[in-house]
C-alpha cells in the first residue's frame, strides 16, 4: 500500500515521530512517503495566521497519515487549514498522530486528534486510528513506540 504521511511540524518533534512511523511501515513492506507542509508567517505564536506555502498533493496515496502538534488544547491550525483546503482524500483510510507539550493525552492530544480525523472525514476519509505523544511525560518513548505500533496494527487491517 502507498502511504503518504503528510506532517506539519515547527519544532522537530512530530517529524520525528513521523519518521519512524514511516520506516515501521516500510518494514511491513508499504511504501511510505513523508511529505512536509510548509507555512509562512509565525508558526510558534500566531499559527491560524499563517500562510500555507507547501500543501502535498493527496492523490497519489492509497492511505494517509497526519501528524501535527497541539496548541491551546486543539489540532495545530495549519494541520486544519490544510485538512479543509485538501483535494483527493476521496475514501481514504487516514490515520491520525499529534505531538504535545503537556503530560498527558486528555490535556489536549485527544480533542486535536478527534480534530484532524473529523477534518478528514468531511472530505471523504475514513479514520482507522489515532494516537498522542506527550513529549513532557517521561514516559514518552514508550507512546512513541505504542503509536508507531497502532500505525503498524491499523495498516494491516486495511491491507487485508
Amino acid at each position: 500500500m502507498k502511504i503518504g504521511i503528510i506532517v506539519f511540524s515547527a519544532t522537530g518533534h512530530t517529524a520525528s515521530v513521523a519518521e519512524r512511523i514511516a520506516g515501521a511501515l516500510a518494514k511491513e513492506g508499504h511504501a511510505t512517503t513523508i511529505e512536509r507542509i510548509e507555512v509562512s508567517g509565525d508558526p510558534m505564536g500566531h499559527p491560524e495566521s499563517c500562510v500555507l506555502t507547501r500543501e502535498p498533493s493527496i492523490g497519489g496515496y492509497d492511505a494517509l497519515v497526519f501528524g501535527t502538534s497541539v496548541i491551546a488544547f486543539c489540532a495545530n491550525p495549519v494541520m486544519l487549514k490544510y485538512l479543509d483546503r485538501a483535494e483527493g482524500l476521496g475514501e481514504k483510510s487516514v490515520w491520525a498522530f499529534v505531538t504535545h507539550g503537556l503530560p498527558f493525552a486528555w490535556m489536549g492530544g485527544n480533542n486535536a486528534t478527534r480534530q484532524i480525523v473529523d477534518h478528514a472525514a468531511k472530505k471523504g476519509g475514513k479514520a482507522i486510528g489515532r494516537a498522542t505523544v506527550s513529549w513532557g511525560n517521561k514516559r514518552r518513548e514508550e507512546q512513541a513506540e505504542a503509536a508507531i505500533a497502532n500505525a503498524v496494527r491499523a495498516f494491516a487491517t486495511v491491507a487485508k
